[in-house]
């Protein structure tokens, strides 16, 4: 359906022969509210997406407000969802009449779509100012505190608006993804930020000139996977009482030499925490 008071707004007059066109999607003429289009979406169970029509006119000082004022009603109405609007890149229309202020209704308290948007202002008639219109009506949606950001979609030749309104039926009928957020997959480096006797994230790094320095994040540097820090911290060298029979790590030459590297990094105390906890981990098991 469209709107029987676009046949008064004179920026929209050029749209009248495409909206009663037997071109699809067909639509009918009736007295909507609080939109200017509604289309019928192919869901289950059935429903509409309602379209707004606005011009370069509808940025202009004195329509700005009202023209919000219409797209915060319509949103609220609907929570955001199932609403877009369509921007006329090039309408065509009287550029001589005065704008007059738009009317309210008093009931609803909003702007009434037989006024918006008014005639295009003589001063805006290149394709520059329509493109700088448009911007404008986009950085207004992003920032006003009370609307609802809903699609503006751009119409540059008012011919395309059957093609456009198609497309439109067409996307919003599609159901929407729903993305099942996946369990995260723990790695080497995760687990390594537990294998700490110390398990406050402030007690895991320690002071280096001035620099905080990770130490699960250095061991996993240094390492080459976590079977070798396993093999350094449980090994024959730091194990007494039944750990020399221990073969967790790779090749004894690789974990010796990690551990002289980490050493030179670490404190004594930073290692004995990591060592400490592999060895009540292996006790336990």
């Amino acid at each position: 359906m469209f709107c029987t008071t676009l046949r008064r707004r004179p920026s929209i007059t050029s749209l009248i022969p495409t909206l009663t066109s037997s071109t699809p999607p067909t639509l009918r003429e009736s007295n909507l509210s609080t939109h200017d289009l509604s289309l019928p979406l192919s869901t289950t169970p059935p429903r509409v997406l309602r379209l707004l029509l606005l011009t370069p006119a509808s940025t202009t000082p004195e329509n700005l407000e009202g023209t919000m004022r219409r797209i915060e009603h319509l949103t609220h109405l609907t929570g955001g969802v199932d609403v877009a609007a369509i921007f006329l890149l090039n309408p065509t229309g009287s550029a001589t009449k005065t704008a007059a202020p738009p009317k309210r209704d008093a009931v609803q308290g909003f702007v009434s779509a037989s006024t918006l948007p008014l005639p295009l202002p003589s001063n805006m008639s290149t394709a520059a100012d329509a493109f700088q219109a448009y911007d404008t009506m986009q950085s207004t949606l992003l920032t006003h505190p009370a609307v609802v950001t809903i699609p503006l979609l751009p119409l540059a030749d008012t011919d395309k608006l059957s093609h456009l309104l198609s497309e439109c039926q067409a996307r919003f009928s599609r159901p929407e993804k729903v993305v099942v957020p996946g369990r995260a997959e723990a790695t080497a480096r995760n687990l390594l930020r537990e294998s700490i006797l110390t398990p406050s994230p402030q007690d895991r790094g320690f002071e280096d000139r001035g620099l905080e320095t990770d130490v699960p994040a250095v061991i996993g540097d240094v390492f080459g996977d976590l079977k070798g820090v396993v093999g350094w911290c449980v090994g024959p060298e730091d194990a007494s009482g039944g750990y020399g029979d221990v073969e967790m790590g790779g090749e004894d030459g690789e974990d010796e030499e990690a551990g002289v590297v980490l050493r030179g990094i670490l404190t004594e105390e930073q290692i004995e925490e990591v060592k400490g906890w592999w060895k009540e981990e292996w006790i336990a098991e």
